[in-house]
């Protein structure tokens, strides 16, 4: 849908009826995936390419998450490896987010907030607490639903469970770096 949806923005896809919904819609709202994808397009990428890269990027964090949160739970890198395989080739489905959504779904951006809601945990579960506020941050701009999700979490998690041995260094400068190029 992403493809579908960046096409229409790059003006690749033209509806006779400038008052289509879609278009009015698309052409309103922004999401990170969409113009992304739409400068791809107009760079000259190929579609299956972009695809791909789409559904291997999404694979990759919810692989990610799953090996940490495993490897949290289970202090065995091997069986946590396995683990992340198997969910990942069985397309074993998390539960719904903000609509029902499985690994691989043509609904890119809930599939994108889905891998980057499995990464977050992830992240928590390996302690990486800065990396973790960082990817919630971005993903409001892939899924703003599920990115206030997990920022909500984060902030209410980090008020209630006040750890004296939360080092957060989130004012480094890399991590400042990090944080303008998300919001730019």
């Amino acid at each position: 849908r992403a493809i579908n949806v960046a096409l229409i923005l790059s003006n690749k896809i033209n509806y006779a009826d400038k008052l289509n919904v879609l278009n009015i819609d698309y052409h309103n709202t922004w999401s990170l995936t969409f113009h992304t994808l739409k400068l791809l397009i107009n760079l000259g990428f190929n579609l299956k390419l972009l695809n791909f890269i789409i559904l291997f990027v999404c694979l990759f964090m919810s692989g990610v998450g799953i090996f940490l949160i495993s490897k949290t739970l289970s202090d065995n890198l091997f069986v946590s490896f396995c683990i992340a395989c198997f969910i990942i080739i069985t397309n074993i489905n998390f539960g719904n987010l903000d609509y029902p959504v499985l690994l691989i779904s043509e609904h890119t951006n809930g599939m994108s907030g889905q891998a980057c809601a499995v990464l977050f945990f992830g992240l928590i579960a390996d302690k990486k607490i800065n990396s973790a506020i960082l990817l919630s941050v971005a993903t409001l701009g892939i899924h703003i639903i599920i990115g206030a999700w997990l920022i909500a979490i984060l902030f209410l998690s980090i008020f209630f469970f006040k750890e004296k041995n939360l080092k957060m260094n989130f004012f480094e400068k890399k991590n400042i770096y990090y944080l303008l190029v998300i919001f730019a």
